[in-house]
């Protein structure tokens, strides 16, 4: 059974649906009504009583999956009555024109839009299409709008168009929030053994030494990437082959950044890295070779260990070895 109440937000009638899902957890959902307080609690109430009847619980918790595309669609049918005809054509013009046929290529929803995602719009329409300040003011304006929409009906927090300045370019995004989204966004391209190094990479080290600076994207240089690696050296003590490595990731995450126009340059280009000593390798004789077998008998290191002490796997081909690269009938 669903039931409801109306309340006022932002002088509109504002519809309150409870309901249980599928688990039998309460829910509840805000719907915008689109109408003005000032009389119209009556066609308020009645709107109320119809999305009651026609309301599906088994689908609400889908509109936070909606394309970003498609949620602008239906923003278009709830501001008709909000807005006058004028303003209404030009958001319907700029919507279906120009702003729905870019986001439909990509597979953003309404709750994740990022102002990345924003900002690589707006920079798309400067080198592809020429857009002049003028137009991307009208763009951003749209988009703002829709987004504020969603933040009404609460499936979004925040407004990430806030946070975009569609003349500038700039987008106020903290360094260390845009390493998680991009982390995020890379997650489905690469191999999971790749992401799994980048992301421990970058949320145990990379993270938490930049936290404390709040740096925005935009604000980051390539003294702060080279102080960094500086302070690993020296504070933490790793090896220049570990802070190479660390430097691949920033340096592959700005890039991404630069190449959708999100900052001018990649800064991770202009440092210099720390220079690697010259590898010297050792080896286990028998008699130490007995002794590690010993200390790691019937632990669950053991066949690991073993495995690298007669075979000379590196970690990560231990941890990736399937069934189907043993032959038992040839012992190899």
């Amino acid at each position: 059974m669903v039931t409801g109440h109306l309340r006022e937000k932002n002088g509109y009638f504002q519809m309150i649906l409870t309901y249980k899902d599928m688990n039998g957890k309460r829910q509840t959902k805000s719907v915008s009504t689109g109408l003005p307080v000032k009389g119209n609690k009556k066609r308020a109430e009645a709107m109320l009583w119809k999305t009651r009847q026609e309301f599906n619980p088994d689908t609400a918790m889908s509109d936070k999956n909606a394309l970003f595309a498609d949620f602008l669609n239906k923003w278009l049918q709830a501001v008709i009555n909000r807005v006058d005809a004028d303003t209404y054509a030009l958001y319907a013009y700029d919507a279906k024109t120009f702003i729905i046929p870019y986001f439909k290529d990509t597979a953003v929803t309404v709750a994740k839009i990022k102002p990345g995602d924003i900002e690589g719009y707006y920079q798309y329409e400067r080198t592809e299409n020429r857009a002049l300040n003028t137009a991307l003011l009208q763009y951003h304006e749209v988009i703002k709008e829709a987004l504020a929409y969603a933040v009404e009906l609460e499936l979004i927090r925040d407004n990430p168009a806030d946070k975009v300045n569609p003349i500038s370019g700039e987008v106020r995004i903290l360094f260390t929030d845009f390493l998680l989204e991009w982390l995020e966004m890379i997650k489905h391209n690469v191999e999971m053994t790749t992401y799994a190094s980048y992301a421990m990479c970058i949320k145990s080290r990379v993270i938490p030494y930049f936290e404390e600076f709040k740096l925005t994207l935009k604000d980051v240089t390539p003294k702060h990437i080279q102080d960094y690696y500086q302070y690993e050296l020296n504070e933490k003590g790793v090896s220049a082959c570990t802070v190479i490595h660390r430097h691949a990731n920033i340096r592959k995450a700005l890039q991404y950044a630069f190449k959708v126009g999100l900052i001018a340059f990649n800064p991770a280009d202009r440092i210099e890295r720390p220079k690697t000593a010259k590898f010297v390798g050792s080896i286990y004789d028998a008699n130490e070779l007995e002794a590690l077998f010993a200390v790691v008998k019937n632990k669950p290191i053991e066949l690991a260990v073993i495995l690298g002490a007669f075979y000379g796997l590196r970690r990560s081909e231990i941890v990736g070895l399937k069934w189907d690269a043993i032959d038992f009938k040839k012992r190899r």
